[in-house]
């Protein structure tokens, strides 16, 4: 397998509208986070668990038919951990049924045969797992779950076996971004596609913490600067002053496990 990195490709949705003229302002993508609540703790994440609730089954069928209707073709499932959830096979199966390529967020502690056979049956486009060090003893600080670096390498080999793409991510810290060379490494020798991302978040509820985390100026121009890290840059194009600046429900959408649009 040539793996590459994920930024530096191309969108099928952007495909999709250079091909077929489609309308910049219909919704061609979704991420809807199911699940309010996760299996880790990690120390820069940005969201509060079990504040907004979580909406039923029967909400998300209700929800993904609308969106279906709408024309949204994308959709990504996401938490907290959406595979916490008892219905999220039944959640992605009613998106299969509505003929969306679905997308998976994990970090991959649940992953197990059975959720791989089942992932493969529906024919899951990409599972996007959480890796935050090619070294294990980092990543289980981070997580702060004792053996939760070898569950994502299992889950990375069983998702990879059944031929689904399998993409590793992570956050660029103070902490994890001088191994970025062996965290490459590391995707390629397990046959997984690698997105690095310099974006950290405050809490939901505003504490700045997790942005203590964030790395200097220089290191993050010393990523962009590396073409097999980042995106070659875009060259500046000049846009129509009518043009929309921003995608919300309008490129895209996202709704909240309480059911809140966003």
């Amino acid at each position: 397998m040539s793996t590459v990195p994920f930024r530096s490709k191309t969108s099928a949705a952007t495909v999709l509208r250079n091909l077929t003229g489609v309308d910049e302002h219909a919704p061609l993508s979704a991420m809807i986070e199911i699940a309010d609540r996760c299996n880790e703790v990690c120390v820069h994440c940005y969201q509060i668990q079990g504040q907004k609730g979580e909406i039923t089954t029967d909400d998300w069928r209700g929800i993904l038919d609308e969106l279906a209707e709408m024309g949204v073709l994308f959709l990504t499932i996401s938490g907290g951990e959406a595979t916490l959830r008892p219905d999220f096979l039944d959640i992605v199966a009613h998106a299969r049924k509505r003929k969306f390529a679905v997308k998976v967020f994990t970090n991959g502690l649940t992953m197990d045969e059975r959720l791989a056979d089942e992932l493969a049956r529906l024919a899951v486009q990409e599972v996007q797992i959480s890796l935050y060090s090619p070294r294990a003893e980092v990543h289980d600080w981070v997580t702060r779950v004792p053996g939760s670096f070898d569950k994502v390498i299992r889950a990375v080999e069983l998702l990879v076996a059944r031929r689904i793409g399998v993409v590793v991510k992570r956050v660029l810290t103070s902490f994890n971004v001088e191994d970025r060379e062996a965290y490459r490494d590391l995707a390629v020798r397990i046959g997984a596609d690698y997105m690095l991302d310099g974006q950290l978040d405050a809490r939901e509820d505003g504490d700045r913490g997790p942005q203590s985390f964030s790395i200097s100026r220089a290191q993050s121009l010393e990523v962009l600067r590396d073409p097999t890290l980042s995106r070659k840059p875009k060259e500046a194009v000049r846009q129509p002053l009518d043009r929309s600046v921003c995608g919300a429900c309008s490129g895209g959408v996202h709704i909240e496990p309480d059911g809140e649009l966003r």
